[in-house]
């Protein structure tokens, strides 16, 4: 397959039913200039720009396009060039299976979807069509068994890993602190797949040990409100509250809470662990803490650098969000598909990279920190996950400051 566009990031078309776009990086399939003579590779993208998440999709996306456009400038990945397709889901699972449709037929053999209702229902037509899917972050832990889903992949902390680590902290925390016994929990989720998968992980992490979760809500995303919620974990009085839920809703559960008198540590996934949040919270979020599968760019990982000495190469300015929390997890997604990438280069020799060989490369990808940015990931035939640990920040002074360093909690999932 053979697609040309007029230059990086240049094209953007119009997907028919989506209101949307895709947007090609440096895209042609067969590489050319300093590319060499290999086929390319292309990778798809189902963005979340537009709808209720948008920061996510926009420092996701954003971060994924950076690191492939970098690659691109530099030769390419061992001589290929990584076409890079995004298509707006607006979050939307129709939406999503339209996208993934025009990737499969555009001949992507990897993608990146973005949100777990979207993972759970590409993942079978992925498996079908032999296109690998990266879904790192998300809380599909049944498909983490390489041999039931081979063409499933996280390489990164799944939720009831994240929320494991969580546990365990608040549980070393309160040791810390001189408390005696265990301390209790109470959950707020939103009502959403991830949101359900999210609560089960933090019942499953505390009953495992020996936490009570004395309060357990969920709310729809769209919820403007949550003055009712806070009035009902204040009574239930619980030690430490733990959220599952991005955009404006961890900002609105830290006011409600604080407004009601509760000053019970917060904890919550990483998609909900984004600097807009704390920036407008104030001091309402000091104590605030989240998960990161990257370490962010305060702590220097080897990436940022990277990426710096490119945007000064091409007289570039870096996006104004570079250093947020949200792109750290991007950069995550993109390096491990890049490496997977340069895995299966290494078996297709000169010739065209399949899913099938990308698959391989995924299950070669061992004891990888992509220069210090993540915890180290190995994926295997039979373990998909990659790594159980992950980092976790907390709030202070208005600023992220790591807690915990590739904390790995007790799940086995």
């Amino acid at each position: 397959m053979q697609r040309r566009t007029p230059g990086r990031f240049a094209a953007c078309i119009l997907v028919a039913g989506l209101a949307a776009s895709a947007c090609a990086a440096n895209g042609d399939n067969e590489t050319s200039g300093d590319g060499g003579d290999k086929p390319g590779v292309v990778i798809g993208a189902i963005g979340n720009r537009v709808g209720p998440i948008p920061l996510v999709g926009r420092d996701l996306g954003t971060a994924i396009d950076d690191w492939f456009d970098m690659l691109n400038a530099q030769g390419g990945i061992n001589g290929r060039q990584v076409e890079l397709i995004e298509i707006e889901s607006q979050y939307d699972v129709s939406k999503a299976l339209a996208a993934y449709a025009r990737l499969k037929r555009d001949g992507a053999v990897g993608f990146f979807p973005m949100g777990l209702a979207q993972a759970q229902s590409l993942g079978p037509m992925a498996q079908t069509d032999e296109i690998v899917m990266l879904a790192t972050g998300t809380g599909q832990a049944e498909t983490l068994d390489g041999a039931a889903a081979p063409f499933e992949f996280q390489g990164g902390a799944s939720y009831p890993a994240q929320y494991s680590a969580m546990v365990q902290h608040a549980n070393d925390d309160w040791a810390a602190k001189g408390e005696q016994g265990t301390p209790t929990f109470a959950t707020l989720c939103w009502d959403t797949p991830a949101g359900k998968a999210s609560c089960d992980a933090v019942k499953a992490a505390a009953d495992a040990a020996g936490n009570e979760v004395a309060v357990e809500t969920f709310v729809a995303p769209t919820t403007a409100d949550l003055a009712a919620q806070a009035l009902r974990f204040d009574e239930a009085a619980p030690d430490y509250v733990f959220l599952s839920g991005g955009a404006k809703f961890p900002l609105l559960a830290l006011n409600a809470f604080r407004t009601v008198g509760l000053d019970a540590p917060v904890y919550n996934i990483m998609w909900g662990f984004s600097d807009d949040v704390w920036e407008t919270a104030g001091a309402d979020a000091e104590g605030y803490t989240g998960t990161s599968l990257a370490n962010l760019a305060a702590d220097a990982p080897d990436a940022y650098d990277q990426l710096r000495e490119y945007f000064e190469s091409e007289g570039k300015e870096p996006p104004e969000f570079f250093d947020e929390a949200l792109y750290a997890q991007g950069l995550v997604m993109a390096n491990l598909m890049a490496e997977a990438i340069r895995q299966a280069d290494l078996l297709a020799g000169d010739g065209e990279i399949t899913g099938d060989l990308l698959r391989q490369g995924m299950e070669k990808i061992a004891d990888f920190d992509a220069g210090g940015l993540t915890c180290p990931v190995t994926l295997t035939p039979d373990d998909h996950i990659g790594t159980r640990q992950v980092n976790l920040y907390q709030i202070e002074n208005g600023a992220p400051v790591r807690v915990g360093e590739c904390v790995e909690g007790a799940t086995t999932q």
